[in-house]
């Protein structure tokens, strides 16, 4: 007989890609609820998921309410075993009410916020909540340091990725492809970045196209766009704006460089890009900038590193150009091969059903090796 979870995320189902993830893997060994807001996107059904929409139509604070009154509601009317939350603000008052000793607290991201102080309030927040809960999971160990979580509680839980394409790529040309979101990441750089590339001795020979897929707000939109005109390169860069799922797979096939370029900020700096999994497990090289999380990630074997600048983006093209023939699809894949949801799910299922106290054993069995966390 399964055993019930409760997932909650304020997340609509199927736009957040790692509890979509959880929750279609976790699906074979739990009959899985999962609450979320209806933030009016097309509803996405997965066979064995139960989803219960919250109305996303009031004031932040009333719908705050709602959320937790929908949250409760399905707790007292169902034998829920366990219960995952995906962390919001006052996630700890619902703990509180519940009481639930299985329940998780779980952080994906700190605050990116521009501001510092805003930073620094939302952080400490998190901090504070993850006080009432026993278990935390956390996408990675330097979020949980700069968070300053109780080291003792946390279980690293980090990102994957399917695999997206299957094809070997050819490595006689350059064919770039980016995909997120264009909010605060400066793509415009690298359009600058390619147009020095362009001016350098090693790009006579070779054909160059640079495919962006993703949207953002009309600043970041304005500045690639105004990127693209100002370097003349409107034939070799294409900026798709936003794609269906399934439009995806011809670019995770035809192109041959995956562009995870996230500025090199504090804030930043403990985030793993999903993108830079899903370029790697396609058996594409990723060409990425060097936040602390990237730096575990990207090898000789794999990709390249740069600064966040075009400077820098044009040398590691140059770096990528002068040794064509070393790159192999597959051997990219296996560097990161174990970083799958099939297996990162397995081993959050694991961490579900365990004790407390056993949780430490399971981290030394789990299939992918998470970075020793020091206990302080």
């Amino acid at each position: 007989m399964k055993h019930s979870l409760l997932y909650i995320n304020t997340f609509q189902f199927g736009y957040h890609i790692d509890s979509y993830m959880h929750c279609k893997y976790l699906r074979n060994d739990f009959r899985v609820t999962y609450i979320c807001f209806d933030n009016g996107y097309p509803k996405i059904k997965e066979d064995g998921v139960e989803v219960t929409y919250v109305p996303w139509n009031s004031s932040y604070f009333k719908n705050g309410l709602r959320f937790m009154r929908s949250c409760i509601n399905h707790y007292k009317t169902n034998k829920t075993e366990y219960l995952f939350a995906v962390y919001f603000p006052l996630v700890s008052l619902l703990k509180t009410i519940l009481g639930h000793r299985n329940m998780i607290l779980d952080f994906r991201t700190g605050s990116v916020d521009g501001s510092k102080s805003k930073r620094r309030i939302t952080n400490t927040l998190m901090r504070f909540e993850s006080l009432f809960f026993k278990r935390i999971s956390v996408i990675s160990e330097s979020l949980a340091l700069k968070l300053k979580l109780n080291m003792r509680k946390v279980f690293v839980l980090p990102l994957g990725a399917d695999i997206l394409s299957t094809k070997n790529k050819t490595f006689d040309s350059l064919r770039l492809f980016y995909i997120g979101t264009l909010d605060g990441r400066n793509i415009h750089d690298t359009v600058y970045g390619l147009k020095l590339f362009h001016e350098s001795n090693y790009s006579a020979d070779l054909k160059v196209s640079y495919d962006i897929v993703g949207n953002g707000n009309s600043e970041y939109v304005t500045l690639l766009q105004k990127a693209i005109e100002n370097t003349g390169l409107q034939k070799e860069v294409i900026f798709h704006g936003k794609k269906l799922h399934k439009e995806l797979k011809y670019y995770f096939d035809h192109c041959n460089i995956g562009v995870s370029y996230i500025p090199i900020t504090e804030y930043y700096d403990c985030q793993p890009p999903t993108k830079t999994f899903e370029y790697v497990n396609a058996g594409m090289v990723c060409m990425a900038t060097e936040i602390q999380e990237n730096k575990k990630l990207i090898t000789s074997e794999n990709g390249l590193l740069c600064q966040d600048n075009p400077e820098s983006f044009c040398i590691a093209l140059i770096e990528f150009s002068k040794d064509l023939k070393k790159w192999d699809s597959n051997m990219i894949r296996n560097t990161l091969s174990h970083y799958n949801w099939a297996n990162i799910s397995e081993n959050l299922k694991n961490y579900i059903l365990s004790q407390p106290q056993l949780k430490c054993k399971i981290e030394r069995s789990a299939p992918i090796k998470p970075t020793k966390i020091k206990l302080k």
